[in-house]
């Protein structure tokens, strides 16, 4: 990464820790977390820092840091510039993974049908931004920092490997939890075939799923049915409660 060109400056903490240090005290303070800034950290070192800090003494260099940084085992930093420092880099890199998933959404969504599209997108909201960057990067071998390049059987093949897999409902019933995300075999062919049955509309699919798996525990109903009666029972069940 380049060097950050800039920080945010405070000026009123700037001016209420500074007000008691001399006029060259305060500019070889000034000098110093520049020096950190571009450097990450002031070296033990200071022969550098001391031409650095050009016009001022070295007694003075040695006070301010001894007043203004912490000390550590590879040189001294100005703890309240590093935690800025670190925040701003934070707030670069997620606009920068925003902006690569953002690419990816608008590159994916001309390619896949509303149904293929959610899913994909529902999935991967699932992970942390950068985790789900790096697993779409991965799938489709596209480097991190370049443009997307891929095609469409590509992205279908990552919409298949991300498909919602079959609920645990022992897991369910051991856990006992209301938070529970239900999940149920949804992918994108049956989906489609689903919303052709029952009229259910794409972002309110899912949601029914949820629904349907709660009351399938609630009811006792037999956990060892095969997929096909599994799905064949949803649609019977969905086909009554249009309104979801």
């Amino acid at each position: 990464m380049d060097k950050d060109p800039a920080f945010l400056f405070y000026s009123r903490d700037f001016y209420e820790g500074t007000r008691n240090m001399l006029p060259e005290e305060r500019a070889c303070y000034i000098d110093l977390i520049i020096y950190q800034h571009q450097n990450k950290i002031i070296p033990l070192d200071l022969k550098r820092v001391y031409m650095y800090c050009s016009g001022i003494d070295n007694s003075i260099v040695d006070f301010v840091l001894s007043e203004k940084f912490t000390k550590i085992d590879t040189g001294y930093i100005n703890e309240k510039l590093n935690s800025i420092i670190n925040l701003r880099e934070k707030y670069s890199k997620n606009q920068s993974i925003n902006g690569r998933l953002g690419q990816f959404y608008k590159r994916a969504k001309p390619m896949l049908s509303e149904s293929d599209f959610y899913i994909l997108k529902q999935k991967l909201n699932e992970y942390d931004k950068s985790e789900a960057l790096s697993i779409v990067c991965d799938f489709l071998k596209q480097p991190l920092k370049q443009p997307f390049n891929f095609n469409e059987a590509s992205l279908k093949g990552l919409a298949k490997h991300l498909a919602i897999a079959i609920i645990n409902i022992d897991k369910y019933k051991k856990e006992n939890s209301e938070n529970l995300k239900f999940k149920c075999m949804a992918d994108s062919l049956w989906l489609n075939t689903l919303n052709e049955k029952v009229k259910i509309p794409i972002d309110k699919t899912l949601f029914a799923l949820n629904d349907f798996n709660q009351h399938l525990v609630l009811n006792g109903k037999n956990e060892d049915m095969t997929l096909k009666d599994y799905k064949e029972y949803f649609v019977n069940w969905a086909r009554k409660r249009k309104g979801i």
